[in-house]
């Protein structure tokens, strides 16, 4: 069954089973869910002089509008 098949099947459901259906699906994402904490420090170490072209450069930064203030 694929993917089109299946959700024609769902769509017959009844609404009850319909949210036990998408309930179930939530606990499967959430249980397979990969939580990657990027260590900075190395991303930094990695990338740092990693452009070797020396026509890079930072541009202007330009004027920036002033704008009112908050309070």
């Amino acid at each position: 069954m694929n993917v089109d098949e299946l959700i024609t099947e769902i769509t017959q459901l009844p609404v009850s089973d319909k949210w036990q259906l998408f309930k179930k699906l939530l606990d499967i994402l959430n249980q397979q869910q990969i939580m990657i904490e990027p260590d900075w420090h190395q991303f930094v170490q990695e990338m740092y002089g990693s452009i070797n072209d020396p026509d890079f450069r930072r541009w202007e930064q330009g004027e920036y509008e002033e704008r009112e203030p908050l309070a």
